[in-house]
């Protein structure tokens, strides 16, 4: 089992760049290890004998990678679900997708609202400038009203 929980040979998803939905602290995706462990109590819970190590393997790093940016306690919560209904391995990645996703639809949208408004950049004032030669302009036309 310790060989199952080695996420960087499988793309770590936590090296990928964060959406910007996911500005919040709330929504930062789980750890690899803790998900890969509770996804690994929901499948010992439900593997048929007839599957494999090769097969578990496969499966788990399929069902990460499909579940790489729930945030730690949602995860938590989906496979808590998952262990009390799932029969079949087949049903544990839709079970905790079904448990977490309205909360996670708010978390989305709360990120949303809550983000900083972009930053506006004023371009720099322009400096005013007075050419010589309009100047030498103004000083005749003063010239010729006051003379």
């Amino acid at each position: 089992m310790g060989d199952l929980i080695k996420p960087p040979e499988w793309g770590e998803p936590s090296k990928r760049q964060l959406q910007p939905w996911q500005a919040s602290s709330a929504i930062e995706p789980a750890d690899p290890r803790m998900a890969l462990a509770e996804l690994s109590a929901c499948l010992t819970l439900v593997s048929p004998s007839g599957m494999s190590a090769d097969d578990r393997t496969e499966w788990l790093k399929v069902a990460h990678r499909t579940l790489a940016e729930v945030p730690a306690d949602l995860m938590e919560r989906g496979c808590t679900e998952a262990r009390k209904t799932c029969r079949f391995a087949s049903e544990i990645v839709p079970a905790i997708l079904a448990e977490i996703e309205q909360p996670m639809k708010w978390r989305k949208a709360n990120a949303a609202r809550s983000a900083p408004p972009p930053k506006v950049i004023e371009p720099a004032p322009k400096e005013e400038y007075v050419s010589a030669e309009a100047i030498r302009g103004l000083i005749r036309k003063i010239g010729h009203t006051d003379g």
